[in-house]
């Protein structure tokens, strides 16, 4: 069999994700069993555990068309089908932006399109997604194959409209028409395609285990769907850029990795290959193996240098060889496909990434609880210890003692209600500085602006003006999140004081307040102004009719930047109501100590023959405190587990049977 190195990666992946799981249901138990369990506490556990139930590992598959791109995604994902899952013709087969997934909410296989003639209204993808009878179903049947090709290939189904219509669809590209409107041919009408987006519901084992596979259509369709650029693609935790050795690094190749593809290499949660695919058409029966490889690697560094990338970022690879040597199990025909080395590398890096993301965000939510766990455990055995010691202290001795230690029971009660006033005076401060920070989160200043903006830009009559007003409203967006940010550094810092103020106070070890998010916002708000910008300086925008234009940019990058404040108002509302949970939980638990060492020393004035099970009463439950603090290190321990190994490491050329056949002949 040839090993499948992807899928045994993705499948340790999803095997680490149930230990996670297990470890957060064990804490659950944990935090019953010691009635530390708010509903606060509760509804973040269960937000982490949604997270990784919604945890999807998104690959996306951009270049132009013609590049092999689908037939790559075949070959890297789905060769255990043993044959073509995907549909691959000569020319052009992915006409729209193309996401397989599988929904085990909706489990029935499907094909959904949304139709073009959606580009008209203002109604974004995500919005439509809620909307099921926007788009069109197609059934599909994994049990006879060739009926599920069928339906497939409807989604590079075309048809002919107007140049007006195309127009106003965004879809009108006059560059694609100047060598006859040289000659003076008049175009009346284009080729546009008849779907807008497609999804593709599939129960295939990789994606049951939460892979998506995004396939995109070309420049075109990315340049005049900036949802794709806004939305669909930032998600993707790795990202192929697929050329052809065929062609080359072509004009419009180049204009899509510098406007839409480069700036996906500087960011750490993803994963940039470029892959230089069909290096089969570089296979000849006439040179031997050596000129093969030399004229691969030339086209390797040339490439590399045409896109400012070392020759190790870019893979050779013939995605049509290795599907055809995955199927009939011809490990030499792998061998020269080069697949292994562009898996070997997704692996290495998309999943230890995706793994420490996804484990930095709920380890991270975790943590602040279990250390606000520990440092709960750790103040009941003290207070275990030191009533331990108090009450043998009162072996022997008079009547007297127990009333001196019930007098300074008495005057720690009095002192409890002081810090109960002390701790409102602090909430009150709190919500007073939190009012000025969530005044400057309001949706509604943000909906002003954008209806502002909106107002400009209908009112203007150049591409110059409408640009201008993209600009000054992200620019109003970012000088506003920059104050938030500002703001919330103040508020942590006055939760901070008052964290420090009750360790004092209480005697205590307290946790460290929990972080706000304001300047992650702030973070991915400036990411959005690059797009933004990105978009306002794009040739196409310069090009297209002004009211598609508006509409896109509304509907994309204005409603991610809404949604963002909507996230981050969100945050901060939830934040200022927990950030002095745990001030609230230690106080509620030094009041019930106090309360219980009252009654037990009237219970010991009462009866002094009680001394000696209290003494041992509260012994025996610093030692099941000690044995609980211990199973806290497990869970700690579990949640900050490394990946386990998956796959064996890919062969390397070395390993190849020396009596190999030559690339040339594999071809023929």
């Amino acid at each position: 069999m040839v090993p499948e190195l992807l899928p045994a990666q993705i499948a340790a992946y999803d095997a680490w994700k149930s230990e996670l799981r297990g470890a957060l249901a064990r804490y659950q138990r944990w935090l019953d069993d010691c009635r530390l369990s708010p509903p606060d506490v509760d509804l973040r556990i269960i937000d982490c555990l949604e997270t990784l139930d919604a945890d999807r590992l998104v690959v996306a598959f951009v270049g132009e068309f013609s590049r092999g791109k689908t037939e790559l995604i075949n070959a890297l994902f789905f060769a255990d089908y043993r044959r073509r899952l995907l549909p691959t013709e000569v020319g052009r087969t992915t006409m729209c932006p193309t996401e397989l997934f599988f929904d085990a909410e909706n489990p029935e296989p499907c094909l959904r399109l949304l139709p073009i003639e959606t580009r008209l209204k203002d109604t974004s993808i995500a919005e439509y997604l809620r909307d099921p009878l926007a788009w069109n179903t197609v059934p599909l049947d994994p049990a006879h194959p060739d009926r599920m090709a069928a339906a497939l290939r409807e989604i590079s189904r075309v048809r002919r409209a107007t140049v007006a219509e195309a127009r106003s669809l965004g879809l009108y590209d006059p560059t694609a028409h100047t060598e006859l409107e040289r000659r003076g041919v008049p175009v009346t009408h284009v080729e546009i395609p008849v779907w807008r987006h497609a999804r593709i519901n599939f129960p295939h084992p990789l994606l049951r285990r939460g892979l998506v596979i995004l396939d995109t259509p070309g420049l075109n369709a990315i340049g005049t769907e900036p949802e794709l650029t806004v939305g669909l693609l930032p998600k993707a935790h790795a990202l192929v850029f697929v050329l052809g050795a065929d062609t080359g690094v072509t004009r419009s190749d180049l204009e899509l990795w510098q406007n839409h593809v480069r700036t996906y290499r500087y960011r750490k949660d993803g994963c940039l290959a470029v892959a230089l695919n069909k290096i089969d058409s570089l296979w000849d029966e006439l040179r031997d193996e050596d000129e093969i490889a030399a004229s691969i690697e030339q086209q390797r560094r040339r490439v590399a240098q045409q896109l400012g990338l070392s020759p190790g970022s870019v893979f050779p690879v013939s995605g049509q060889k290795a599907l055809t040597a995955k199927i009939r199990g011809d490990a030499r025909l792998l061998h020269a496909s080069r697949l292994s080395e562009l898996e070997s590398h997704l692996g290495a890096r998309i999943l230890p990434a995706r793994h420490e993301i996804l484990q930095d965000h709920v380890a991270r939510r975790i943590d602040e609880l279990l250390a606000e766990s520990r440092s709960t455990l750790r103040a009941r055995m003290a207070d275990a210890r030191r009533e331990a010691e108090e009450l043998r202290g009162l072996r022997g001795r008079s009547s007297d003692v127990v009333l001196h230690l019930m007098r300074r029971n008495r005057e720690q009660q009095a002192a409890y209600l002081q810090h109960v006033q002390h701790f409102n005076r602090v909430r009150r401060e709190l919500g007073d500085q939190g009012r000025t920070l969530t005044a400057l989160l309001e949706l509604e200043t943000i909906d002003a602006l954008i209806e502002n903006a909106a107002a400009a830009m209908k009112g203007s009559w150049t591409t110059p003006g409408l640009k201008r007003a993209m600009k000054s409203l992200f620019d109003a967006f970012s000088e506003r999140m920059a104050g938030a940010a500002r703001e919330a550094a103040a508020v942590e810092r006055q939760v901070a004081r008052a964290f420090e103020d009750f360790r004092a106070r209480l005697d205590c070890e307290l946790p460290p307040p929990r972080a706000l998010r304001v300047r992650e916002h702030l973070m991915g708000l400036q990411r959005l102004y690059a797009e933004a910008e990105a978009f306002r300086n794009s040739l196409l925008t310069s090009m297209t009719e002004q009211s598609f234009v508006i509409r896109a940019f509304f509907r994309t990058l204005v409603t991610a930047a809404r949604r963002l404040w909507l996230d981050a108002h969100e945050d901060t509302d939830t934040w200022l109501r927990d950030a002095l949970g745990p001030l609230v939980r230690r106080l509620r638990e030094h009041k019930a100590d106090l309360d219980e060492r009252r009654a037990n020393l009237q219970k010991i004035q009462r009866s002094r023959e009680s001394l000696d099970a209290r003494i041992a009463e509260r012994e025996a439950r610093y030692l099941d405190l000690e044995a609980r603090l211990g199973e806290l290190d497990w869970i700690h321990d579990a949640l900050h587990r490394p990946l386990p190994a998956g796959a064996p490491a890919a062969p390397r050329e070395s390993a190849a049977p020396a009596d190999r056949p030559l690339p040339g002949a594999l071809a023929g």
